[in-house]
């Protein structure tokens, strides 16, 4: 799961130290770029624009896969990072194709977008 390591690391990285946990997405676009983006500031956004995946979204366009990871404060434990509803409405509304989510250390999901099919695999 290379794009999802990616997403983890770039999550464990987020330097703001008032989080309790954090979150990054990458996105694998139709044309094969890749599009990264960690979760913004509540305060300086409204919810859920600030959400890791809304801001992936933007620059991705339909037709792409989503990776997104969530890392809890000691910056090493991986927690489930399901997409909310809205970011769902809105994975939808891009018809992205799969999103792969962290779940915890020994699992991950994947979500089928097409047939709003969900299911874990083990790392």
């Amino acid at each position: 799961m290379f794009l999802l390591d990616i997403a983890v690391n770039l999550a464990a990285h987020d330097d703001n130290v008032r989080k309790q946990f954090y979150v990054a997405c990458v996105s694998k676009r139709r044309d094969g770029a890749i599009v990264v983006s960690v979760n913004g500031s509540s305060r300086a956004q409204p919810v859920p624009s600030a959400h890791a995946e809304i801001r992936a979204l933007k620059k991705s366009g339909s037709d792409s896969v989503l990776y997104v990871a969530r890392v809890l404060r000691d910056k090493k434990t991986l927690a489930i990072a399901k997409p909310c509803k809205k970011c769902q409405a809105a994975i939808r509304n891009k018809r992205v194709l799969q999103v792969f989510f962290t779940v915890d250390d020994e699992f991950y999901g994947v979500w089928n977008v097409k047939k709003d099919a969900w299911r874990l695999k083990r790392y």
